[in-house]
C-alpha cells in the first residue's frame, strides 16, 4: 500500500512538474516593461498591444530558441531578454507578433519606434488624478500612437480610447483632454 501511495505522490508530482513547464508562453511581467526580441538581424520592442488576427502557419517565421537577462538586449536571431523560450513568432506589416498566452502581441520595429512622445498642457489632470495615473494614461495613448499609421487625423479617437482603457468614463474629462493635450511625437532620424 505504502508503494502505490509513494506511486500516486510521484505521479501526481511529474503532471504538475510537467504542466508548470509546458507553460512557455508568457507575458512580459507588465506594461512598463521593456520587452525585446531579435528577429532578422533586427531589434523589436514589446508595445504591450494585442493584435487580433489569424495568423497562418506558413506565416509563422520561428521561434524563440534562447533569451538573455531582461536587462541584455538580445544579440541572436531568435533570442529574447524575457522568458518566452518556445513561443512562436511572425511578420507583421514592418513588424512582428509573437504568440503570448495565445495572444498575437506586437513588437516594433525598434527604428520604427517612437524616440520621444511630449503630451503637455495637462494640468487639468493632475487635480483628479495621481501621477501614476496620469502616466498610465500617456503610455496607452504612446501605445495607440504607435499602431495607428494615421493617428494624427486619429488623435481624439486615440485620447478617447486611452481614457476608457484606463478607466476614465466621464465625458466631460475626455473632452477636456481631446481639446487640451498637446501631443508631439518624434521618431528616431
Amino acid at each position: 500500500m505504502k508503494k502505490l501511495n509513494l506511486f500516486a505522490i510521484f505521479f501526481i508530482y511529474i503532471v504538475i512538474f510537467m504542466t508548470g513547464c509546458s507553460n512557455i508562453q508568457t507575458e512580459p511581467p507588465d506594461e512598463n516593461f521593456d520587452g525585446l526580441i531579435m528577429v532578422n538581424d533586427n531589434i523589436y520592442v514589446y508595445m504591450g498591444y494585442e493584435v487580433p488576427i489569424e495568423i497562418d502557419k506558413s506565416d509563422i517565421l520561428g521561434k524563440v530558441e534562447s533569451t538573455v537577462e531582461g536587462d541584455r538586449i538580445p544579440t541572436e536571431n531568435g533570442q529574447a531578454n524575457f522568458e518566452i523560450k518556445g513561443a512562436k513568432y511572425a511578420q507583421y506589416e514592418d513588424d512582428i507578433v509573437v504568440l503570448l498566452d495565445n495572444k498575437w502581441m506586437l513588437f516594433k520595429k525598434q527604428v520604427n519606434n517612437i524616440s520621444g512622445l511630449s503630451i503637455g498642457n495637462y494640468d487639468f489632470l493632475t487635480d483628479d488624478y495621481s501621477d501614476e495615473e496620469i502616466f498610465k494614461i500617456f503610455r496607452t495613448i504612446r501605445k495607440y500612437i504607435l499602431v495607428d499609421k494615421d493617428y494624427e487625423s486619429n488623435i481624439d479617437s486615440i485620447i478617447e480610447k486611452s481614457f476608457k482603457e484606463c478607466g476614465i468614463d466621464d465625458p466631460s474629462i475626455i473632452e477636456d483632454a481631446k481639446s487640451n493635450l498637446e501631443i508631439i511625437v518624434s521618431y528616431p532620424e
